[in-house]
């Protein structure tokens, strides 16, 4: 008995308070000092909160990016939503969004490509929170994704960690697959990270050089002289497609698939602190080391260069040998001496 209610069951003690509640509510929040209460019936129904995949596609319909930085955006947040091991938006919380941070940057990835993976990621959810939609909750989730920081300083590489020449040949050794020597190899040729060296086709290599633009931008043009370990790698590799580094059904491979390949190789080389970043890090450090020009060291590197025109070096791309060259006698030549700053 409650009040001089006398209650046969708890389903009708719990109906009593519901119909309490919905006919007096501030009477109920008075007794029971949740305040709470007394404003209930004038709540209105929460708006859902749109799916992973209604958030995607409301950014690709209606966001008014270019079509390359959409692109971007999406990679982003399609390599979120595979592999930060949650099934919806309210999973979004401090330790899913910095877990996913901690295992994006453990793969290996740059500061640089941290950095653009995950704006990428949070820019679908401002997207979202500025076409009104379920403002309140994705406002909460984009304050949990801004936990995610990245390794390093994402404008530049104040700190290059160049391969060890000892390093740099036992992954050589290990590469028993033609296309992992190639890749190896051409990295440190051409100072190409591993998202860049996957973009290379068939027909960008001319004779004893490539010619290419640098993937990020698609403006500067970047050359390099091929190494005969570089075209002898090449020429084992089956041609299945436009792109080197392709599936076997002719496609372009991913990132994630050459990240997964690399330190497959890396760990079985027992070498598995050795990054894709190194080996850019080696082929810039050695060519500086050996006083090669700025200016080629931009063009074998995909850098800006002002003054020189892209036909030129189109025309041209033997000029970067010294780089090149500079680059070979320290990882294969006769030599005992040693980068300023090795990785390791």
């Amino acid at each position: 008995m409650h009040g001089g209610v006398r209650f046969h069951s708890w389903g009708q003690f719990w109906q009593h308070v519901a119909d309490e509640i919905r006919s007096r509510p501030k009477w109920v929040a008075e007794q029971t000092g949740i305040e709470q209460i007394a404003y209930l019936t004038s709540l209105s129904e929460p708006e859902p909160v749109p799916s992973f995949a209604e958030l995607r596609k409301l950014y690709d319909d209606k966001a008014t990016a270019s079509k390359a930085e959409k692109a971007k955006v999406l990679r982003a947040w399609d390599t979120f939503v595979a592999s930060s091991g949650i099934a919806d938006v309210l999973a979004i919380n401090p330790r899913s969004a910095v877990g996913f941070a901690d295992k994006y940057i453990e793969v290996g990835f740059g500061p640089k490509q941290q950095f653009h993976t995950f704006n990428g990621i949070k820019r679908v959810l401002s997207f979202a929170i500025s076409k009104a939609r379920a403002v309140d909750e994705l406002t909460k989730r984009l304050g949990y994704l801004k936990l995610m920081k990245t390794a390093g300083s994402p404008n530049g590489n104040p700190n290059p960690q160049p391969i060890k020449r000892d390093d740099f040949h036992e992954l050589l050794k290990h590469a028993k697959d033609a296309r992992d020597k190639a890749m190896v190899l051409l990295c440190l040729n051409g100072a190409f990270s591993l998202g860049e060296v996957i973009h290379l086709k068939w027909n960008e290599v001319k004779a004893d050089h490539i010619v290419t633009n640098r993937r990020k931008t698609g403006k500067e043009i970047r050359a390099c002289v091929l190494w005969n370990e570089s075209l002898e790698a090449l020429k084992a590799i089956k041609r299945q497609g436009a792109y080197i580094f392709s599936s076997r059904v002719g496609k372009r491979i991913s990132a994630a698939t050459a990240q997964r390949r690399f330190n497959a190789l890396a760990d079985l080389a027992e070498v598995p602190h050795v990054t894709g970043t190194h080996m850019r890090d080696g082929a810039q450090t050695a060519a500086t080391q050996a006083n090669v020009t700025e200016r080629l060291i931009n063009i074998l590197s995909g850098h800006a260069n002002p003054g020189v025109s892209d036909a030129y070096v189109a025309r041209n791309p033997g000029m970067v040998k010294a780089a090149t060259d500079a680059v070979y006698q320290f990882y294969f030549g006769d030599t005992s001496g040693t980068l300023p700053s090795t990785a390791g």
